[in-house]
């Protein structure tokens, strides 16, 4: 039973407003961090290409692909650790 003069509305945004203080703006806001990856092909001793910055393996891959010009073969290759 909601109190005479109170409308649902007030009542539910009262409710938002005490969910939206419980979570930090900057932590929704807050881009991937981005870390370190060295890049290396395989052959008969690695390859060191560079290193790229991605938040994480999958897109450095596609950075390394990207940044150095790789072809398929050469994709087919491609070995991406993250960096100490």
């Amino acid at each position: 039973m909601i109190a005479h003069g109170v409308t649902a509305f007030g009542l539910c945004g009262a409710y938002l407003a005490g969910v939206l203080r419980r979570t930090n703006p900057k932590k929704l806001l807050r881009p991937a961090k981005l870390r370190s990856w060295r890049v290396s092909l395989i052959r008969k001793r690695g390859q060191y290409l560079g290193t790229v910055e991605a938040s994480n393996e999958k897109t450095a891959e596609t950075a390394a692909v990207a940044e150095f010009d790789l072809s398929d073969e050469q994709r087919r290759r491609l070995v991406v650790r993250e960096r100490n």
